[in-house]
């Protein structure tokens, strides 16, 4: 069974078992969560963010969100419903590649960054989707930020 940290009522880390449920709670509310992590808030903080910390940066994870940089960088990834504007891939294609190779590393990475990454992939409000501009970051500045984050 896998483990936790988790800070108590009175602020001391303790140990804790992952239950069924708060791995599904996390899953249920990973958007919200991952928003959390990338605010900086501590896994530790609650035992949702930690599940949600732990699943994120799981191998698993880790190899899927990798895939999802290959199959943008090669221009396979089609989303009819967000299409992917691929002159922002290409202008940040060295930035992308580097965060591939970061969560491909062996190192165990945070799970803000992790979670950075996550969020650049899936969001379709943001700058893989949408025109940058009106607050919202370019491809390059957000996946320099992620990969700022992984290497903490």
């Amino acid at each position: 069974m896998a483990m936790m940290l988790v800070a108590d009522d009175m602020d001391r880390l303790t140990i804790r078992k992952v239950r069924h449920w708060h791995k599904l709670v996390a899953r249920c509310r990973a958007g919200s969560l991952d928003r959390e992590l990338i605010d900086g808030c501590s896994p530790e903080e609650c035992a949702y963010l930690a599940a949600r910390a732990l699943q994120l940066t799981s191998e698993r994870s880790r190899r899927g969100l990798a895939d999802g940089l290959d199959r943008l960088l090669a221009g396979t990834d089609h989303r009819p419903m967000a299409p992917v504007e691929r002159a922002r891939v290409t202008g940040a294609g060295a930035e992308l590649r580097a965060l591939r190779e970061r969560l491909l590393a062996p190192d165990p990475l945070p799970a803000r960054g992790v979670a950075m990454v996550c969020e650049l992939l899936c969001d379709g409000t943001g700058p893989l989707y949408r025109a940058p501009g009106h607050g919202a970051p370019d491809v390059r500045h957000a996946a320099q930020r992620a990969i700022d984050a992984l290497a903490r």
